[in-house]
């Protein structure tokens, strides 16, 4: 048995904040973030909304939950619709694709994409609200194309490698999980171009396999 859990069964854990002191260390780490601004929708400091314009994805919706042991959640809904035929090949894909990143999350919930993360320590932690979102808002951007490549006919295993250097993902260092831009720019004209194009050559690919079937048969 790990010696953590068995303190823990013992009751000998250390207690985190309380809830209000959590709410309360929470709202001002937010206050004081400089590249967002956050919206306290459940009004006691426990739910907070925000939008991802700033990072290119006005799409989206970021989320900050503090739960009743402390802990964060951050959320980033997208909206973005998974065709339920599609709905397995996009959960393995979103696992590849999470398996390789700072912040994992990326997953399918009710057949739409989101990014969610495990519940982590916002305020004695390694890594804070603001920081945590950001990764999560990045991530979300860098693979938005995935759901419109799928929806634009192309076969999921040509996208496992979505991510790589030159499709907008991380470099050999690994510091990055989108493509570099200053922070609170829109994505520039290169990637739109880029994205169009491989768009464009995955609907001519599949409209030129339909012809070539409607040969055969």
């Amino acid at each position: 048995m790990r010696s953590e859990k068995f303190v823990e069964m013992l009751g000998l854990m250390p207690e985190g904040p309380a809830p209000a002191e959590a709410s309360e260390r929470l709202r001002e780490q937010l206050d004081a973030s400089g590249r967002y601004w956050f919206h306290d929708v459940s009004g006691d400091g426990t739910r907070y909304e925000m939008n991802g314009r700033r990072h290119g994805i006005a799409f989206a919706r970021g989320i900050v939950e503090l739960r009743p042991d402390g802990l964060v959640v951050v959320r980033v809904e997208t909206g973005q619709r998974v065709a339920p035929e599609l709905e397995r090949a996009t959960r393995k894909l979103f696992s590849c694709y999470s398996s390789r990143l700072k912040v994992p999350g990326l997953a399918v919930e009710d057949g739409r994409a989101v990014f969610v993360t495990e519940p982590f320590d916002a305020l004695e932690g390694r890594r804070d609200v603001e920081e945590v979102l950001g990764l999560a808002l990045s991530t979300v951007h860098a693979f938005a194309g995935v759901m419109l490549a799928l929806d634009a006919g192309a076969e999921p295993w040509t996208l496992i490698d979505y991510d790589e250097p030159g499709d907008g993902g991380d470099d050999d260092s690994g510091e990055t999980i989108a493509p570099r831009q200053r922070v609170g720019s829109e994505p520039g004209p290169d990637f739109a171009r880029e994205l169009r194009r491989r768009l464009e050559a995955l609907v001519a690919q599949r409209r030129a396999e339909d012809e070539a079937t409607e040969e055969r048969a």
